[in-house]
């Protein structure tokens, strides 16, 4: 027996063993594809029953924030106009927010950072998104120190009240998140005056999206 002739133990077996591995990575791809596969099927499955819409949009940049743009078949289903409260889930993720309007009677939905980290998406991607219209948003609970900034800065509680529950909530959030109390008053201070810009702008796309706003 020449020295190249081994048997199973020869040259063969290292072909054998390299087709072996592929097969594995194949298998693994195709279980992974699998799976993949079957959660989307269970994702819409549940999507029917609670009487969520799937879309897939494409993330993009709005600043430092990133939105995906719903289709305006979803936004007249939901009754079309102005800030629109829903709740779902991106790519199975379960979400609560608002639709903002973005003109012509559309609307986009900002997308936390929380679910893009954790994805691992950025601008460009597509996410699948399953949304229902969701009910009045719960009202947060103003701390006292943010209740009297409101009351000693002329036109805060005003503004306050006009940009959404979900904002709301999240200044709140941002506020309470500080560990001390110079902290939570420069919030206050630096984050107020943004909260009524914001609340500017939500009254003019409102006015401008109403029945009554000049074409």
């Amino acid at each position: 027996m020449s020295g190249t002739d081994r048997g199973p133990v020869g040259p063969h077996s290292e072909l054998e063993e390299g087709d072996s591995a592929r097969f594995y990575v194949r298998l693994r791809f195709t279980a992974a594809a699998s799976l993949h596969a079957e959660l989307r099927v269970e994702r819409l499955r549940v999507a029917e029953k609670n009487r969520e819409t799937p879309f897939h949009a494409r993330l993009y940049k709005i600043g430092v924030n990133r939105a995906v743009d719903v289709p305006a078949k979803i936004s007249e289903s939901f009754g079309g106009g102005g800030f629109i409260p829903v709740q779902g889930s991106i790519e199975g993720i379960p979400i609560a927010s608002t639709l903002v309007p973005r003109g012509n009677g559309r609307h986009r939905l900002f997308v936390h950072s929380r679910i893009w980290n954790r994805l691992k998406i950025e601008k460009g991607d597509f996410v699948e998104v399953l949304l229902t219209r969701g009910g009045a948003p719960k009202e947060p609970a103003i701390p006292e120190d943010l209740a009297v900034a409101l009351r000693m800065t002329k036109g805060a509680a005003e503004a306050y009240h006009r940009v959404t529950s979900a904002l709301r909530r999240e200044f709140i959030n941002w506020i309470d998140n500080a560990k001390q109390p110079e902290t939570r008053a420069h919030r206050i201070q630096k984050g107020l005056p943004v909260l009524m810009a914001r609340g500017r702008k939500r009254m003019q796309r409102l006015n401008q999206s109403g029945p009554t706003a000049k074409k």
